[in-house]
């Protein structure tokens, strides 16, 4: 279990209801006698450690197995991450993937996999189709996460949006979360809050029938540059007109939407 976040809320209600279902593994580890590799950076997690003969803790800030020490993050988003002497340069944008990445020396440790063979495996790990994905088309930089979308993995997404540089823009193309129930209004405003508390995202583009609440969230502060689409066609319309080289654009949302289909749209009509 690397983290706790708000996914399937429909389902499980709230938070403590998402923990309460993914720690069912943790009972049953208990009652095997495995051990269990734990994120301590995650207050949910950390709060209830399973009784197992080993507990392997990774982290950067509360572990005291595998501790990591963020160096810093390229032009591209990409961190570099520093663990008992050994530094990593990662491939893939973001700085939440240290956490990932983390989770992987742990492990790899554990089973006597040798720090330099950790070390080659995660600088050469490129991004899934759909997750962090980076593509680009025309002079435009595309950062393709849109196989699925919660409210933290949209912040986390938007902040790497708003550290990477690029010579133009920084655009937000969300869709709509799905299964968030009954608060979904809430976190789609707050997902549209917190990219304009970020300050330097210069547009905001919200597409679906719940995002309509980011543009609500987003508003106050970034005025006419947050605006919401009904549909994916339209949207598709007005990129024709904003989008320029240089841009940098981030196409998030949950499965559904297959925000996909946006992404192909761009890379057809920027190519060059």
């Amino acid at each position: 279990i690397t983290n706790i976040g708000p996914a399937h809320l429909e389902f499980f209600g709230s938070l403590d209801g998402v923990y309460r279902a993914k720690t069912e593994l943790w009972k049953y580890i208990e009652k095997s006698g495995s051990g269990v590799f734990v994120n301590m950076d995650d207050p949910f997690l950390r709060k209830k450690i399973p009784h197992v003969p080993e507990v392997v803790e990774y982290g950067l800030t509360h572990a005291k197995d595998v501790r990591g020490e963020l160096v810093g993050m390229d032009s591209s988003g990409h961190p570099r991450f520093r663990v008992d002497g050994l530094e990593i340069q990662l491939s893939v944008p973001g700085m939440h993937n240290v956490h990932n990445a983390l989770a992987a020396v742990a492990v790899g440790r554990k089973f006597g996999v040798s720090d330099e063979q950790i070390k080659r495996a995660l600088e050469n790990f490129q991004s899934a189709d759909k997750r962090m994905q980076i593509i680009e088309a025309g002079g435009i930089k595309i950062i393709n996460d849109c196989y699925n979308s919660n409210s933290a993995s949209a912040k986390r997404a938007l902040e790497t949006l708003s550290q990477m540089e690029t010579d133009g823009r920084k655009i937000a193309i969300l869709g709509d979360m799905f299964e968030l129930g009954k608060l979904s209004e809430q976190e789609h405003f707050g997902v549209g809050d917190y990219c304009a508390e970020l300050g330097n995202i210069e547009y905001l583009l919200a597409v679906g029938e719940k995002s309509q609440f980011m543009k609500k969230g987003a508003s106050p502060k970034m005025k006419k540059r947050a605006l919401h689409f009904s549909e994916k066609k339209s949207l598709a319309k007005y990129l024709l007109k904003l989008l320029a080289p240089g841009d940098l654009v981030l196409i998030k949302g949950s499965r559904g939407m297959a925000m996909e289909e946006i992404t192909k749209f761009i890379v057809e009509n920027f190519k060059g």
